[in-house]
């Protein structure tokens, strides 16, 4: 397969069409695919059209669906052109280029979650085995960091819980920018942990915790967050023990960070 990428052009400009055109007619292409960006709104399908007459666009990546810009107007202009929209991106890496399922945009369009969508990427960055092991109570700060880890590379905080159908909720409540900076700087203080602190937190008092300030660049008030969110955690993991979830063990969990 390859795959050859053009300067952004602007379908309205026939010099670049012509040029555009050009390019097509010497390779020949199977596929002549449509980058757009979701804040091009309803102007999206005087672009689309444009092209479409030019070169026989046979499908469309919308991108930029992790901002603010829903995409709705873009989409539907594309769909009313012939164009099918084939992926869509909500980031900035390869994982972030999703295909297009009609029915799970729409549904994050109104805010409904994607559970399904979440689940996958969950699946796809946890390790099962040590899951298993920290619901049995083996829960350590290599686990946190485990955790916190598997978290990033599901993606941005924002999209994760768009996911989940809480990001117009979270975002209401704070910053979630800064919830990700802060998960950030956790990572920090667990490195500058020792291998016993790591294993037994409980051994941390206040000069370790100003040790492991210093050496990670935190405010001690920081390490202290993360000690106390790491036996929330821990307390948590505690409750999905066999035989320990009890009727109403959700909502407790959810009232520990505040929703």
């Amino acid at each position: 397969m390859i795959i050859v990428d053009s300067s952004g052009r602007n379908a309205l400009d026939s010099d670049l069409i012509d040029e555009i055109k050009g390019i097509n007619k010497v390779l020949n292409a199977d596929e002549r695919i449509l980058v757009i960006p979701s804040d091009i709104g309803q102007a999206a399908k005087e672009q689309a059209a444009a092209f479409h007459a030019a070169l026989g666009i046979s499908d469309v990546i919308v991108t930029k669906l992790d901002a603010t810009a829903k995409g709705g107007g873009a989409l539907t202009a594309c769909n009313l052109t012939g164009s099918h929209v084939r992926f869509i991106g909500v980031g900035e890496t390869p994982e972030d280029l999703q295909q297009y399922d009609p029915e799970k945009f729409v549904a994050r369009l109104i805010g409904f979650a994607d559970l399904e969508t979440l689940l996958e990427k969950a699946r796809s960055v946890v390790d099962e085995r040590s899951v298993k092991q920290m619901i049995k109570g083996d829960f350590t700060m290599d686990d946190f960091l485990m955790q916190l880890e598997s978290i990033n590379k599901m993606g941005s905080m924002s999209q994760i819980l768009d996911m989940a159908g809480l990001g117009k909720a979270v975002a209401k409540k704070g910053n979630v920018g800064e919830q990700e900076e802060k998960m950030k700087r956790w990572k920090y203080a667990i490195q500058s942990m020792t291998r016993e602190e790591k294993t037994d937190p409980d051994v941390i008092n206040s000069s370790r915790v100003r040790r492991i300030a210093a050496g990670s660049g935190l405010k001690e008030s920081e390490v202290r967050e993360l000690l106390a969110n790491y036996s929330k955690i821990k307390k948590m993991m505690k409750q999905f023990s066999p035989g320990k979830m009890k009727r109403g063990g959700f909502g407790a969990l959810f009232k520990q960070f505040g929703m």
